[in-house]
């Protein structure tokens, strides 16, 4: 549930405050689990999908 919150206000709201708001322990943790459960660090992953809706 902490995964599907963050990627609601990825791309909105700063790294570390989407950690704080949906309670990981730091950034770190919260881009451990995206790698995890997304396959990339939030970043990439807001990279990949703004190009894909690009193209």
């Amino acid at each position: 549930m902490r995964f599907e919150r963050s990627r609601r206000l990825m791309g909105r709201t700063p790294l570390a405050e989407i950690a704080f708001r949906c309670g990981y322990a730091d950034q770190s943790h919260l881009v451990r689990d995206w790698r995890q459960f997304a396959g990339a660090a939030p970043t990439h992953w807001l990279r990949d999908d703004a190009l894909a809706r690009v193209g």
